[in-house]
């Protein structure tokens, strides 16, 4: 197997991890400190690339496809332009989602509640009251979580105990 090495950026490469996953793509980087190499994959018809971080302890097996491109000067091969303000956009949109979802995750939860809540907020708007769970404003399922705990009025407590029913069903089989 060839050494890794910064001669080796722009080439395409085939690599074998250790654990038997097949990775093929450019060189787009490599970090001799941690010897982490970066490959660009294949770009989708949008334009858009993934890149995938190999340690190169995990290679197993390392073939060149496509040799990296020379230059006559020796020169260094030119990144692609970057738009900044694409990538911004695209963080503050992960930030808000991010911020987004840690408001329907409840403090001091078990998995099978969490698990309950997040089912039940597929259909219906949820949110959290303390240890409570507070469905279509205004329903509120105290702990243990079960459809006779549920407290509320008219078509909306019949429909919540009904689907939390199918809920309870469903978690209680995968949980198993």
């Amino acid at each position: 197997m060839a050494a890794v090495d910064e001669s080796m950026l722009g080439a395409v490469l085939r690599i074998v991890t250790t654990l038997g996953e097949t990775i093929e793509g450019t060189m787009f980087a490599y970090d001799k400190a941690s010897k982490m190499l970066v490959l660009q994959q294949t770009a989708t018809g949008d334009g858009k690339a993934s890149c995938r971080l190999v340690q190169t302890a995990f290679l197993k097996e390392l073939e060149v496809r496509v040799p990296p491109p020379s230059s006559p000067a020796g020169d260094k091969i030119k990144l692609p332009k970057t738009q900044v303000q694409l990538v911004r956009d695209r963080e503050q949109r992960a930030i808000a989602k991010a911020e987004e979802d840690a408001a329907f995750i409840g403090e001091g939860v078990t998995v099978r509640t969490q698990a309950i809540f997040d089912a039940l907020r597929k259909t219906m708007p949820c949110e959290w009251k303390g240890q409570d769970i507070l469905v279509l404003h205004e329903v509120r399922i105290p702990p243990p979580y079960l459809p006779s705990d549920c407290h509320g009025g008219g078509a909306a407590l019949q429909r919540v105990r009904k689907v939390l029913t199918g809920v309870l069903e469903k978690i209680d089989k995968t949980l198993r």
